[in-house]
């Protein structure tokens, strides 16, 4: 027996034979070590089997003793990671040290809710460092296996497994599932789960800026999708660069994109879509002029859902589409403009110069981008009623009879009619109905007054009545430009808003001094 137990060799035998008690107690030795013998080799069996398991997977193995705060580790994970432990043993604060900083806090929190109770085993993945410096992935599974006599856990074991090459996949996937693959910007899937977050949050200040590039699909026709693509690309890369780490600019659709700004004002917005306007008049290299139109929106209590606000971008974005010489909807305006010029009833020079007198004015009123779009669409069609007057009304050289007088007059009903009728102009319908009222209240065609005659049409009537005055007709001559402005003077407070005569006159000073 000594030398079985000093040798450790199970496999020998006593040998004493006979029949009395000695001899059948060396027989019931024998099998007992026989039986012992046997689970020694399942036993090694098995341990040589997980070894070459764990060999064959990069996985490794632990064994904590939560009374003294010792972790072994498998010598060869060890060796794997490049760390060299003479003993295997390591502390909780040397396994902490190895862990990413920003991983930290889930360890922590996924071992204490296994050893609390809170979870059956441990299930974590984390980074950590190797011995090089390199960051690997590893899933970390455990189970407590031996408690105290109060239950508290003594022992927990498990295996640690390389899942960096998983993650990487994993990540190079979620890339690609929320890329578009022409501009490297996030894709409409990424951009409608970040809506969907922005709805749920109440206090959040969303903002949604829609833009869509005007002639894109000429380009793809003309010269290719090729060419298509690069000019994508190149607005891609003007969003990146012009939009903060915050702001998450996405492609929208074919050829609309979409910002989303979170906790910003207007002001910031207002001044991105400036800066995105002045690096796209920059693109160079194209065989046509570069521009995109813009619109932008938030979240308020008129717009409470993110699907109202992008509506309400998208509708501004059509008007400002409008405006743009390279988009297909201003051929409508287009259109009508011509109409108008074709008939002698405008001319394209002064619908132009009270455009630019319009915005500067409404630029210093602190009118929002959309009002100023809206503003110049009605410098451009105030009068767009005038081409269902007779001719022979409209260039009368004398004086207009008083039958005449109110069919001329009826040129702002007219033109109300022709914008309601086109979904495109509907939003400045009234303002256009509106344009010959006055301040007193003796205007038409509603005898509206004061504040109660759309701003915009208020503005358009002082610019108009100005550039009429100091530019010859064809059945009356030039004023000059000191008689029309003591005639807009004259008649602030009766034909027109004394606030804005102030503005428009202060436009003229600092015209006149430059």
């Amino acid at each position: 027996m000594n030398s079985v137990r000093d040798k450790k060799k199970l496999s020998e035998m006593l040998s004493l034979p006979g029949n009395d008690e000695i001899s059948n107690l060396a027989t019931s030795a024998n099998n007992m070590l026989r039986e012992l013998d046997s689970y020694y080799q399942e036993m090694k069996t098995s341990e040589e089997r997980f070894k070459l398991i764990m060999g064959a997977t990069n996985d490794g193995y632990f064994d904590i003793d939560l009374l003294v705060d010792k972790l072994y580790i498998s010598p060869d994970w060890l060796v794997y990671l490049g760390y060299v432990i003479r003993d295997g043993y390591l502390s909780y604060s040397q396994v902490l040290e190895t862990i990413h900083p920003k991983d930290r806090d889930l360890f922590r929190a996924t071992l204490s809710d296994c050893l609390n109770g809170k979870t059956e085993s441990l299930y974590v993945e984390y980074r950590t460092r190797k011995h090089s410096g390199e960051w690997v992935w590893v899933q970390v599974r455990g189970k407590i296996v031996e408690f105290d006599h109060d239950r508290n856990p003594k022992r927990l074991i498990g295996t640690i497994s390389d899942i960096t090459q998983r993650k990487n996949y994993e990540a190079e996937n979620l890339y690609l599932s929320q890329t578009d693959v022409v501009t490297t910007l996030k894709n409409r899937t990424f951009a409608e789960a970040l809506l969907e977050k922005a709805d749920k949050c109440r206090l959040c200040n969303s903002w949604i800026i829609l833009g869509d590039i005007n002639g894109l699909k000429l380009i793809n026709d003309t010269f290719g999708h090729h060419e298509g693509d690069r000019l994508l690309r190149t607005i891609g890369a003007i969003l990146t660069n012009c939009c903060s780490s915050k702001d998450i600019p996405a492609r929208w659709g074919g050829d609309e994109f979409i910002i989303l700004i979170n906790d910003n004002d207007i002001d910031y917005v207002d001044n991105l879509i400036w800066d995105i306007k002045k690096e796209c008049g920059n693109i160079t290299g194209f065989q046509i002029p570069i521009s995109i139109s813009w619109g932008r929106a938030n979240k308020d209590s008129l717009h409470p859902n993110m699907n109202a606000v992008i509506k309400l971008a998208e509708e501004r974005m059509y008007r400002n589409k409008l405006l743009a010489s390279g988009s297909a909807k201003s051929s409508i305006l287009r259109s009508l403009e011509q109409s108008l010029h074709e008939k002698h009833i405008e001319t394209e020079e002064h619908t132009r110069r009270i455009t630019n007198i319009c915005v500067k004015i409404g630029k210093r009123m602190g009118l929002t981008q959309e009002e100023l779009d809206e503003v110049t669409l009605l410098s451009l069609l105030h009068d767009i009623g005038k081409i269902g007057i007779p001719e022979a009304i409209l260039i009368k050289p004398g004086k207009l009879t008083t039958e005449e007088w109110e069919i001329m007059k009826t040129h702002s009903e007219i033109g109300y009619r022709i914008a309601v009728s086109t979904p495109d102009l509907a939003h400045v319908a009234n303002e256009i109905l509106s344009h010959h009222e006055r301040y007193d209240g003796t205007g038409y065609p509603q005898g509206l007054k004061g504040k109660e005659i759309p701003k915009l049409s208020r503005l358009l009537a002082i610019v108009d009545s100005y550039d009429v005055m100091t530019h010859a007709r064809h059945y009356k001559v030039a004023m000059s430009v000191e008689s029309a402005i003591q005639e807009v003077k004259c008649y602030s407070g009766k034909q027109f808003d004394p606030e804005m005569v102030e503005q428009f006159l202060a436009i003229l000073r600092e015209d006149t001094s430059k």
